[in-house]
């Protein structure tokens, strides 16, 4: 099960899906973002979600990849509910020291509200060209019309407001979240690149120091959108996983 970050929709992970062929794919929409109409929610909002994603699809344990904000729900899931999942590829995911100076004010009151509006409400049609020109050049043509789409969903709704709340819960519930690394027992790869401007290269590394047995794996020259800019280590990291929960031997 793939989740998103902040503010993202499943188009994320088109490149990954295409190289994982004979896996089966949850790719959903997270609350608050693309076509979910759900109302955007904090950590354990996104876990209850996730959990109910899964119930419906019959679906008793899954390898969860989360990205940037989408890798605390994967690290919650993991420490609240072993027994669903199966594996945890935290992909440029958030974690100890992770905040810059810019989350602070992202988050305030008012200001964070007048700021994310601006970007993501006044400044949607730029946000909305320039994001699907960044896809059209590391997406398969026929995965187009789906981004197109996406992109449409996504910016038909106030997504800011998605964008500030969940931005308040990651300064509220970080601590919580740190606190359950060494609750977690599930297999872990933990993925970042060189050149990530966004997570600090001290995050990945205490997250695989924090979690017993996990697996640091850095993508030399790559920055924050991993999932975009090196598909083909992502799905090698999910053929791991599943490899490792006895789903799935690496082709």
């Amino acid at each position: 099960m793939f989740l998103h970050g902040q503010p993202s929709t499943h188009v994320t992970w088109l490149p990954a899906r295409r190289l994982l062929p004979e896996v089966d794919v949850l790719m959903p929409d997270r609350p608050g973002y693309g076509a979910n109409p759900a109302r955007p929610s904090d950590y354990p909002g996104n876990v209850e979600w996730l959990l109910r994603m899964l119930d419906d699809a019959g679906i008793e344990r899954a390898v969860l990849a989360g990205h940037s904000w989408g890798g605390g729900i994967g690290l919650l899931a993991a420490a609240r509910h072993p027994d669903r999942v199966a594996g945890l590829l935290l992909v440029a995911s958030v974690g100890p020291r992770c905040l810059l100076w810019q989350d602070h004010p992202l988050a305030w009151p008012v200001l964070g509200d007048v700021l994310a509006f601006t970007a993501l409400r006044l400044g949607s049609p730029i946000v909305r060209w320039q994001t699907y020109r960044e896809l059209r050049r590391r997406v398969a043509r026929p995965d187009l019309g789906e981004v197109a789409e996406s992109l449409r969903s996504q910016f038909d709704r106030p997504v800011w407001r998605s964008f500030v709340r969940e931005q308040r819960a990651l300064l509220r519930q970080l601590p919580a979240l740190n606190a359950t690394l060494s609750e977690i027992d599930t297999p872990t790869i933990v993925l970042a690149g060189s050149s990530d401007s966004t997570i600090p290269p001290v995050t990945p590394r205490l997250l695989s120091t924090g979690i017993a047995g996990a697996q640091l794996r850095v993508v030399p020259g790559v920055g924050h959108i991993l999932p975009l800019d090196a598909p083909s280590v992502v799905a090698r990291s999910v053929l791991d996983l599943l490899a490792r929960a006895g789903a799935a031997r690496p082709a």
